[in-house]
Formats: structure tokens, sequence, C-alpha cells
């Protein structure tokens, strides 16, 4: 079904972040922050904007069994609400429990039915192996809403066009950026857009719309104070799906922070960006400084991974005064080889180096965790092992992020010649949870067991009160 709105007066969006369907899932700080920007800039060109948070951990908390209430923890960080859900065919084999995460299917229409008919539905997507959620957010959201026009866009659709085509039920795929929208609602959909040159410009964008965001009250927010990456390392999507690397002012970034700590009272700030401290004299230096000189009471936490070789002496101290309370590293693995094959981020020496000015600094182990890639296609076990051994060696805290397969990146042909799943034409394989790229060399059996041992290493690390250096 394909509808053009025909007339040019103020329309009413409804916005949906959609349930994930996976075999685990966990809320660190998870915000489609696009769609949250999205919502604004829609306001701001006049037209009525609803927001539907499909992983909504609260409105169903008492309404399950108390074993199943999803536990949160401080800082705004926690589980979802989950329910058990038949598995696609293709994971049939896999020996375990595959759930949709998220509110209740019946919480997710009730919510539908009160709110008035949106003349267009804006749905978002983000890991390319959840789009059996997208699939079952589109299906309740035609029942309710047969007429309206359903756009689904996202990191799915950028990664996936060719599979997203294949989703039921949906009027339009975007695959574009947030700055060519206006054309597609206005050539599309007939959808005046009156502030076009706002959307050109990512620096500029007004806040995103956390006031409509739901649950409340409002106690974590994301923020990017920048677009892209300077670096292009190969298993990494930002640069295929921000070719361009684009700042945001420091005052600008300030006076969001300032915006949402004094008018909502956010204490907890997850930065989003994937090289938040580059050039970090004319960047995150400023804003710190200006956190600093209003006195600001508040956390800041990096879920995506800061660059080692930009933590010296006196950044680490900025960083600590002015309230970094969680910092992951992005160490990936420490072996000569991998550094220079497929990271470019580091060098060897470094990560010894930035330890001790975190430990000088007063950032205590349980502060640092140190993102270590593992399954990267022919990767050998051996030097996983090695990196978890360095990284405690050196007081951090080992977490193996486990290598998902993304299409278009330089990494990608590798993966497709070592996964022993089809990965180009089934987006459910691209799971880590599944271990892609397992091979002879590097079996399950083996992740497993580097897994333990990446935990029996952050025990112990936890167990010391401050950093300190090796002798």
């Amino acid at each position: 079904m394909t509808t053009i709105i025909k007339t040019d007066k103020a329309k009413s969006f409804l916005l949906i972040n959609p349930w994930i369907t996976d075999f685990a899932a966990y809320d660190l700080w998870s915000r489609p922050l696009g769609l949250l920007y999205l919502a604004s800039l829609l306001r701001a060109a006049g037209h009525e904007v609803y927001i539907i948070n499909c992983l909504d951990h609260t409105l169903d908390a008492s309404s399950v069994p108390k074993s199943a209430r999803p536990v949160r923890r401080k800082y705004g960080t926690g589980k979802f609400i989950r329910t058990e859900i038949n598995k696609p065919e293709a994971l049939r084999h896999i020996p375990r429990k595959f759930c949709r995460y998220g509110m209740l299917a019946e919480t997710f229409r009730k919510k539908l039915t009160e709110m008035p008919a949106p003349d267009v539905i804006l749905i978002t997507s983000i890991m390319t192996y959840w789009y059996p959620g997208i699939v079952q957010t589109i299906e309740t959201v035609r029942e309710i809403f047969p007429d309206a026009v359903i756009v689904l866009g996202g990191t799915y659709v950028r990664l996936c066009y060719e599979h997203a085509l294949s989703i039921p039920g949906i009027d339009y795929l975007y695959r574009g950026k947030l700055d060519s929208f206006p054309a597609f609602l206005e050539g599309k959909l007939n959808v005046p857009i009156k502030n076009c040159s706002q959307w050109k410009d990512f620096a500029h964008y007004p806040f995103p719309a956390f006031e409509l965001w739901e649950p409340k009250p409002l106690n974590a927010v994301a923020i990017m104070t920048s677009e892209g990456c300077p670096f292009s390392c190969p298993y990494c999507a930002s640069s295929v799906l921000h070719p361009r690397f684009i700042r945001r002012s420091p005052e600008s970034v300030f006076e969001e922070i300032l915006y949402w700590h004094k008018n909502y009272g956010v204490e907890d700030f997850a930065f989003y960006d994937d090289a938040l401290l580059v050039d970090s004299e004319n960047h995150i230096v400023p804003i710190l400084k200006k956190v600093k000189e209003a006195g600001l009471n508040v956390r800041f936490h990096t879920p995506n991974a800061v660059h080692v070789r930009e933590l010296h002496g006196k950044l680490c101290e900025l960083l600590k005064i002015s309230g970094f309370t969680t910092l992951r590293l992005g160490l990936e693995t420490v072996t000569t080889q991998r550094i220079v094959q497929r990271d470019n981020k580091i060098e060897k020496g470094q990560f010894p180096w930035a330890m001790e000015n975190l430990r000088k600094a007063g950032f205590l182990p349980s502060q640092i965790g140190v993102y270590l890639l593992c399954g990267l296609p022919f990767q050998d076990p051996s030097e996983v092992e090695y990196s978890i051994e360095v990284v405690k060696e050196h007081g951090g805290s080992p977490y193996l992020a486990e290598y998902s397969p993304i299409p278009h990146t330089k990494m990608w042909e590798e993966a497709v010649k070592a996964s022993p799943f089809p990965i180009e034409t089934e987006p459910l394989f691209h799971n880590n949870t599944l271990f892609p790229c397992q091979c002879e060399r590097f079996p399950v059996s083996e992740l497993e067991r580097l897994k333990r041992k990446a935990r029996d290493a952050r025990l112990a690390v936890s167990n010391t009160q401050l950093l300190r250096h090796p002798a």
C-alpha cells in the first residue's frame, strides 16, 4: 500500500522505537538518538509528534511476576522486561530462549488505541539481526492504524536495504540520513517542511526530544557531541553511516547538558560519540571546563569506547573532577599485528601509559572497562587470552566485545569467507551471540573459556581499591 498525503497542513507523526528480539539484551543507556532528533526537527517544522518507546521497562513492572521484573541499576542502566517467543526458523538449532524485549504486546496495543490516529508513522531500527522485532511492531501498528503511512528507517535499513524490502506492511523504506529527510517527506508524502535548512547541519540541530521520552522521570540522557569518526576501522560501520566527521561547538554541548540538568534534574549523561576525546583541547576540554565552572553535579559515562592514545595526564585529571564515572577504553587487542592491521587508534605501549594516567587521576578499577574484540575473522584465541592478561596486569577490567559482522564495512568480505553461516542473505546470523565467525581454530568452547577468564580477571581487579602500576 502506498499513500500520499494530499494537503499542506501540519501533520501528526507517531515515532516508534520498536521491540528488540534476541537471545539477550541489556539497557546500557540505550536511546534512539536519531529518532529523538527527528522528533525535535519535525516539531520545529510545525508538526505534531508522539513517541512510543516499546522498550519502556516501567509500564508492565507490576503486571509481571516479581521474579521477571527487570532489575535496574544506578546511573540509568538495567534489564528490560522480556517475553519468550518462538525462535525464527533459522535459529531453531540454538539451545537458548529467544525473547521479545520491552513492553508487553497488550500494553503496546493499548497505547496505540488510546491515541489519535497519526498521519505518518516513523519506525527506527538499530541492529540488523533485531528485524523480527520490527516485523512484530509493524504488524501491531498496521492492525490498529490500517490507513496510516508507515516509513521504516534507521541502521538496519541503511545496512540491509535489500533484505528490508521483504518486510510486509511498510509503505516506504528510507535509507538516507536526516539531512535529506525533508526532501523525502515533501517529495513522497507531500508533507511541508518549513525548516529545511535546519536539517542540513547536525552541529545546529535542536536538542533531541527527551521530554517526549518514556519512561519518566528522565533519569539519564544520551548525548552526541560529534557525528562520525576520523578513523575508519575495518570492523566498524561509523564511517559507512556517517562519512563526514562533524562536531558540535563546545558551547552547544554544554548548553544541552545544562538544559537537561536544570530543567529535568538529569544527573547521568552517556556520550554516544565514536571519537569523544580526539583533538581534546579544542573539544572535550572546553566542554568539561564549562561543566566544572558551572558547578554541575553530574556524572558522565562512555558506553562507546574512548581512544586510549588520547588519555594523557591532564585530560584524565579533568575527566575525573568533571564527573566521569563509567569509562570504557577501546584497546581492541594488544598484539602488535592486530593494532596495525585492524585499528590504527593505538600504538604499542600506550595502554600502560594511559592506565597509569587514570590511576594517578584517581579512577578506580571498577570504573574502567576495556573492550577486547573477540571473534574476528580468522582470529587466534591466544591473541584474546594474552590481551586479557595485559589488561588485568595493568589494573583494567576486560570485557570481550564479541564481533558482529556488519555489511559494507571493510571487514565484511573477510567475515563472509570466514563465517559458517549464510551472513550475506540472513541478518539473523550477524548476531554475535551465535559467534558468527567461529572456526576450527576458534570454536565456541574457546569463546566460553575466554569469557570465564575475562570474568575472573574483572573479579580479581575489582578487589583492588586503587589502580596500581605493575612492577
